[in-house]
């Protein structure tokens, strides 16, 4: 039986309210310009270790003026259980469950200028705004949802979405070039709402919502989340060595009474559920494996357009030890530069069709467009090029 103060210090691990000024080696720099409101140059922090404050923004200030703000975003979800796997999770008062969709989490938050004027824009995770290329993948999904590009969201305020899709892909194959979802909210205090608690943060929007699963909470909890795993991945087929049909997983939002931490309120913790396929218990491993870093090269990206081994040793320490990681360095760094080629290879093609062709005309007549592009290309990369089309979408 897990002892109360246990319990306190798991919760308060993943709770702990940080500033750059008293934890500078959790917050990173950053002054950027907001590609959807570009009049504003922003400067502040952003915090880059997992937990409840993961990619957190400290805004300081907006055109060079003094604006102090703190706006929490996506947090790190965490698991129920401690690293040897022994079960945590206790005193739960409330549990809804969603499905958990395999794509790039992108946040819209609300923040505002010196003179309270308000603005909201869109966020990667461990980045104040967007990058170049998930912006524009972002603005193709937005032209479906123009209700989402319109919310006008209060300083202070997020909503978080999942961008996937063939053209963003992951583990999941979907049936869609770029889609958005809806997953939940986070209201001006920087308490976690689920998409059915939060009518104000959402109204409006009309883009789709994670399905909501049925859970009963009557029974054992840990008997539950281990049934819902396995139930999972029955469903589950495998594609390749990389990629399955089927879901990713689902997401908890675990609500815990008031007194449950130190301080008063009660509070709602996110909580990752995903089949032994998808995410195997690894802590016990003395390395990182190959698998586990691929599927962080996925992700990269989206700290920098230009990742290099430091990007991905970050974005591995949040659920991996530095002795794991250290003893894994040659895979991690060989599973980058592939991830780094196998980008620059589809740019590359991407740019060579545009030039050749119209959006169309793969679709009409696929053997046309794989001799032009023959002629261009090496005859061994014919199948990476067709490959590469049908992914985008062009098929």
């Amino acid at each position: 039986m897990e002892t109360p103060t246990a319990t306190r210090i798991w919760h308060d691990l993943h709770y702990r309210h940080t500033e750059p000024a008293t934890h500078p080696k959790l917050w990173r720099p950053f002054i950027e310009i907001d590609p959807f409101n570009p009049q504003n140059r922003v400067a502040g922090h952003i915090q880059f270790i997992g937990g409840d404050e993961y990619g957190a923004l400290a805004i300081s200030h907006v055109n060079d003026r003094p604006v102090p703000q703190f706006i929490k975003v996506t947090p790190k979800a965490a698991y129920p259980f401690h690293k040897d796997g022994s079960w945590v999770l206790r005193g739960a008062q409330e549990v809804s469950s969603f499905e958990k969709i395999d794509g790039t989490n992108i946040c819209q938050y609300g923040y505002r200028d010196a003179d309270g004027r308000p603005f909201t824009t869109f966020k990667l995770r461990t980045r104040p705004f967007m990058s170049p290329h998930f912006l524009n993948l972002l603005e193709r999904a937005l032209a479906d949802y123009p209700a989402v590009r319109a919310h006008n969201l209060n300083p202070g305020e997020a909503a978080a979405y999942e961008l996937f899709g063939f053209e963003n892909r992951m583990l999941i194959r979907y049936n869609v070039a770029i889609g958005l979802a809806l997953l939940f909210g986070r209201n001006k205090e920087g308490e976690l709402v689920a998409p059915h608690g939060a009518a104000g943060i959402f109204e409006g929007l009309d883009c789709p919502v994670a399905d909501r699963r049925p859970i009963d909470l009557k029974g054992d909890l840990e008997g539950e989340y281990r049934e819902r795993q396995q139930d999972i991945s029955s469903r589950l087929v495998r594609l390749d060595d990389e990629y399955f049909d089927g879901e990713e997983g689902e997401m908890l939002y675990v609500r815990f009474a008031d007194g449950s931490r130190e301080q008063p309120g009660g509070f709602t913790r996110l909580i990752k559920l995903k089949p032994p396929e998808i995410e195997e218990i690894h802590w016990a491993l003395d390395h990182v494996p190959r698998e586990e870093a691929a599927a962080v090269a996925r992700n990269v990206f989206e700290v920098s357009d230009t990742p290099e081994l430091a990007d991905m040793v970050q974005l591995l320490s949040e659920e991996w030890s530095d002795d794991q990681i250290s003893r894994s360095l040659d895979t991690i760094e060989r599973v980058l530069q592939e991830a780094v080629e196998r980008r620059a290879f589809q740019e590359q093609v991407l740019g060579v069709y545009a030039q050749l062709h119209g959006p169309d005309d793969f679709r009409l007549d696929r053997p046309a467009v794989m001799r032009s592009m023959s002629r261009r290309f090496a005859r061994s990369q014919m199948s990476k090029i067709y490959t590469v089309l049908v992914e985008r979408g062009y098929g």
